[in-house]
């Protein structure tokens, strides 16, 4: 299993935060060997990261949650450079990067995808185990969230301008495979615009 630093390292080039952040909070509760510590294991492995994309897209089609898809789609095309994404494209090109076991460093950036607030509750709830998980109050104070940011310098965006997503555990921040003290610690252009608690 990864150490805590090695999660969201991915997350540098890639846009999948929602994705690494979730994986953050799956890492803190999973024991070593344990499922749950095999799905963290994804984070640190960029094949297995987008296997673990794929996969719950697919779950999705499977369950008829074609409203979170094109949710996921809509948003993704939100990002300058993405104008142009869709969910089918997105999955044979990960087909195609599973079945040869190697990622093109150089594509980092055409592996981004936007997951906005409902799509995070879900991958929690869905493929994480968090059946709890849910979007609160900004100012609720819980001991562990995955925080949604925008910039307050940013463009006019979906969901409040959202850019990123952030783990959030006894007050440290988590992201890019680096803790910081707060939000603004990470970036003072920071917002906080969405918390998601993990437990009711």
């Amino acid at each position: 299993m990864p150490r805590m630093d090695q999660i969201g390292v991915l997350n540098r080039g890639w846009g999948i935060c929602g994705f690494n952040s979730s994986l953050y909070a799956l890492h803190t509760h999973s024991g070593r060997g344990s499922g749950r510590g095999k799905m963290a294991d994804a984070s640190a492995r960029p094949s297995r990261m987008l296997a673990e994309i794929k996969t719950f897209m697919v779950m999705l089609e499977a369950y008829g949650r074609h409203d979170i898809l094109q949710s996921i789609q809509d948003f993704t095309r939100a990002f300058p450079g993405f104008e142009g994404f869709t969910i089918k494209a997105y999955i044979g090109r990960i087909d195609d990067i599973v079945d040869r076991d190697w990622v093109d460093p150089g594509d980092a950036a055409s592996y981004s995808v936007g997951l906005p607030p409902k799509a995070v509750v879900t991958y929690l709830r869905m493929v994480c185990g968090f059946p709890s998980a849910q979007k609160v109050a900004v100012d609720a104070h819980v001991q562990e969230s995955l925080v949604g940011v925008s910039k307050k310098s940013g463009r006019t965006a979906p969901y409040k301008g959202l850019c990123h997503w952030m783990y959030e555990l006894d007050g440290t921040i988590y992201s890019w495979g680096e803790r910081f003290g707060s939000v603004t610690d990470a970036n003072e252009d920071y917002v906080v615009q969405y918390r998601i608690a993990l437990t009711g």
